[in-house]
């Protein structure tokens, strides 16, 4: 947010009024897409947020954060620009794993 990263670790965390996400001042959502990570997964995903205008992904990974060698290639991808009048697209990884 602003710049700066957020992270949010604990699932069971509520939002509140002190929550790092105001959007009151927002008049419509970013379209953010989810791509969940598995074993050799393709780069095609990035691909399809990229073609349908993203604005931003998250990479919902695996273990320790590992990320297959086409997913990779996706992520790069989509970091470069290029799309959307040359953006880059904000991109953010979590993990799918306890502690």
């Amino acid at each position: 947010m602003g710049g700066k990263p957020q992270f949010e670790t604990r699932v069971d965390k509520i939002h509140t009024l002190r929550s790092v996400f105001d959007v009151r001042q927002l008049k419509v959502l970013p379209k953010v897409v989810i791509i969940y990570g598995y074993q050799d997964d393709p780069e095609y995903m990035y691909d399809a947020a990229i073609a349908h205008h993203a604005d931003g992904i998250i990479y919902a990974g695996t273990g320790a954060g590992s990320v297959s060698v086409r997913s990779a290639a996706g992520i790069k991808k989509s970091a470069a620009g290029g799309h959307r009048g040359g953006a880059s697209l904000p991109y953010r990884q979590r993990r799918r794993t306890a502690g």
